[in-house]
C-alpha cells in the first residue's frame, strides 16, 4: 500500500512540474509575440478601413461614448476634405462576436463592409466572408432587414442559407454603424 501511495504522489509531482514548465513556456510565447500580435492586429484594421472607405487617403479617431456592438468610429478624409466613417463594429453572431468595419459616405450610404474575424461555423456562417453576402450591403442607406428567401428589396438582404444568426449580426453591426454615423452627422 504504502508504495503504491508513493508512486502516486511521485506521478503528481511529476505531472505538476511538467505542467508547470508548460505554463512557462506558455508565458514566454505569449510576451515575446504579444507586440507582433497586436501589430498585426493594427494592420489588418487599417486594410480594412481603406478597403471599406477607399475614397479617403487617411484617418481620424472620432472621440465619444457609442453603444454596443459599436467599438470605434474613424474619420475619413481625402486630403483635408471628409468623405465619411468607418465603424468597427463586433455583433454577437452564432459563434461568438463577428468583428467587422464598415465604411458609409458623406450621403450616409454604405460603401463596403470587411470582416475582421469570427469564429463562425465554416461553410454556413464563415460565408460572410464571401463578396456575395457582404457585397449586399453596399449603397444601402436605410436600416437594412434580412430575408431568408426571395428578390430583397431596397432595404433588404438575403441571408446566408443555413446561417440566419450570422446573417442577422452582420446586419445588426451594419445597421449600427448606418445609425452612429447618422447620429454624428445630426442625424441628416
Amino acid at each position: 500500500m504504502k508504495g503504491k501511495a508513493g508512486s502516486i504522489v511521485k506521478l503528481a509531482a511529476v505531472l505538476c512540474g511538467f505542467a508547470l514548465i508548460a505554463t512557462l513556456i506558455l508565458t514566454v510565447c505569449n510576451y515575446v509575440t504579444a507586440d507582433r500580435i497586436s501589430f498585426l492586429a493594427a494592420q489588418a484594421k487599417d486594410e480594412a478601413k481603406r478597403t471599406v472607405l477607399p475614397a479617403a487617403d487617411r484617418f481620424a479617431d472620432v472621440n465619444g461614448e457609442f453603444s454596443a456592438p459599436v467599438k470605434m468610429v474613424y474619420e475619413g478624409k481625402k486630403g483635408v476634405d471628409p468623405v465619411g466613417y468607418c465603424v468597427s463594429v463586433a455583433p454577437s453572431g452564432y459563434g461568438g462576436a463577428i468583428e467587422l468595419m464598415v465604411g458609409v459616405d458623406d450621403a450616409g450610404k454604405v460603401t463596403g463592409v470587411s470582416v475582421i474575424s469570427m469564429s463562425e461555423t465554416p461553410g454556413l456562417g464563415a460565408k460572410a466572408k464571401d463578396v456575395s453576402f457582404y457585397g449586399q450591403y453596399t449603397g444601402k442607406s436605410e436600416h437594412i432587414s434580412v430575408i431568408k428567401s426571395g428578390i430583397a428589396k431596397e432595404n433588404e438582404i438575403n441571408a446566408i442559407s443555413g446561417a440566419t444568426i450570422t446573417s442577422k449580426a452582420v446586419t445588426a453591426g451594419v445597421n449600427a454603424a448606418l445609425e452612429t454615423v447618422a447620429g454624428l452627422k445630426g442625424g441628416n
